[in-house]
Order: structure tokens, then sequence, then C-alpha cells
């Protein structure tokens, strides 16, 4: 028996918008589980259903989304990643933006840090105030390429060169990118939790950054077991013990989607489905 288990009454109070099935099947699967990966504690089981159902959507989306807007792929991939050059801001992912060309989409810097940068800087001026421009002054009929609009072309590009991705035509972004109830992205990511899983489970062999990827989003035992993977190679349950503050929250949610002292994406989402897996768990 399961040492802090679940019920569907629980996560139906905690996911109200999320089809039935699809709870019993996680609460099977996790009650199932919970004792090997040591989610046995209501501060744990609280942080481990706020996280998953933060990236998944309320538990339904194993599978990144990548219907992004012009106007999602500029508040993402442009607005965050500006920074101040002579009297204007240039952007970081500067192919994204019609007119203008990266000197080379076939291979990566030697730091691995990203996309090769453009041949040229491209800045968009401030305004009169000083501030930097927002979304209102941007042009989206014509400053956003349609190729990355609902394309998962976006994530070729944006995902390319790091996180052991290779450069944008490897094709490795969309390959890589997030699958599972924690939305692994990145081949090094997808090598390291197979490494794990068959170390675990030598005689159920996985190689999710090859064959088995697709079971992620298509088996959800599998897609299920894998996120505690990465959650036990994360050492997250120390996290989930530290508590139920926001900045609590947002030590675990960063760990999983963010990057170094910034609010994890999708932050608030992030404290509000754990808030309240804190108050309907026993």
């Amino acid at each position: 028996e399961p040492e802090f288990p679940v019920t569907v009454s629980q996560l139906t109070q905690i996911f109200p918008n999320t089809d039935v099935q699809r709870i019993q099947e996680v609460v099977t699967e996790l009650n199932n589980l919970s004792n090997e990966f040591e989610i046995n504690t209501k501060d744990r089981m609280a942080h481990f259903l706020g996280q998953i159902g933060t990236e998944t959507g309320g538990l339904t989306q194993l599978r990144e989304n990548s219907g992004y807007s012009a106007k999602r792929i500029y508040e993402i991939f442009l607005k965050v990643t500006r920074t101040k050059s002579g009297g204007g801001l240039t952007y970081k992912y500067c192919d994204i933006i019609s007119g203008y060309d990266c000197s080379d989409l076939t291979s990566c810097p030697n730091n691995y840090a990203g996309p090769q940068k453009c041949t040229f800087e491209m800045v968009f001026m401030i305004n009169a105030n000083g501030e930097p421009i927002d979304y209102s002054t941007f042009d989206l009929t014509n400053d956003v390429k349609t190729s990355y609009i609902n394309s998962e072309s976006l994530f070729d590009y944006v995902y390319s060169c790091r996180m052991g991705n290779g450069a944008k035509s490897t094709q490795d972004g969309s390959t890589y990118l997030g699958k599972g109830f924690i939305h692994m992205t990145g081949k090094d990511k997808y090598s390291r939790v197979s490494t794990a899983w068959n170390e675990k489970y030598p005689n159920d062999i996985k190689h999710f950054d090859v064959g088995d990827i697709n079971l992620l989003e298509t088996d959800i035992g599998i897609a299920m077991k894998a996120s505690l993977i990465l959650w036990e190679l994360d050492e997250l349950n120390d996290l989930a013990d530290e508590g139920d503050s926001n900045s609590d929250i947002d030590n675990v949610g960063r760990a999983i989607n963010g990057s170094g002292e910034a609010l994890p994406n999708g932050y608030e989402t992030r404290r509000t489905l754990t808030t309240k897996a804190y108050e309907v768990l026993d």
C-alpha cells in the first residue's frame, strides 16, 4: 500500500476541469509508484502534483504545445531576451524576426549556449522615456516570420545548440521538446533519464533519446515513471521538504522549468495548484 495515497476525489478537487478517466489513470500510476520514489509525505505529494499539473495543463498534455501565436513568440522568446545595446535593445533569437537571417543554422557555437548570433546587431529602439518597447509597438504582421508561427520549427531554432541539441538543421529541438508529466526538454535530459531508467529497470530497457521517445506522450505509466525518475535525479523531494511558501514552490518550479534566479515559467499556476494540493490532501 502507498504510504501517502491519493484518491480520485482529491485530484478532482485539485484539477476540476480534467477528465475523470485521466485522473483515475494518474491516481493508479502514482499510487503504484509513490513508495518507490519516496513521494510519501504531504509536502512531497503536493509539490509533485502542483508541478506536473502545471507542466501538463492539468495532467492532460504530455507533449509541449507548439501552437505559439506571434504574440506568444514575442512574449516568450523575444521580449524576455532583450539586452540594452547603444540606444536600443538587441534580441537574442533574432532569426525569428522577418528580414533578419542568422549567419548559420547548420552548426553551433563552441560554447553551446544557444543558436548562432546574427551576422549583425539587430536593435529595436527604446521609447522616449528610456523604457523597453512593449507588445503594442511590435508589428506582428510583419515582424515575426510565419515559418515559426504555430510550428515546431520554432523549437528547432530556439532550443538549438543547447541542452545537448544540435543546430536548427538537425531538428533536435522539435524531437526533444517537452514530453512526459514533467516536460523534459533537450537531448541531454532524455539521455540522462534513459540511463537512470535502464540502471533501475535492467529488464525493461528504454531509450527515450532514440526509439522509445513517443512512449512519453502515449503511455501514461511510462510517462509517470520517467517523470518520477527525473524528479529523483534532481533531488526534488529535498526541495519539497522545505515547505509550502511561494518561495518554496518557486524553488521546485525553477528546478523544473526555470533559469537562474528568475521566477520559473508558469510560476503563478505552480503556486496555485501546489497550494490547492496542500489544502486538499489529508
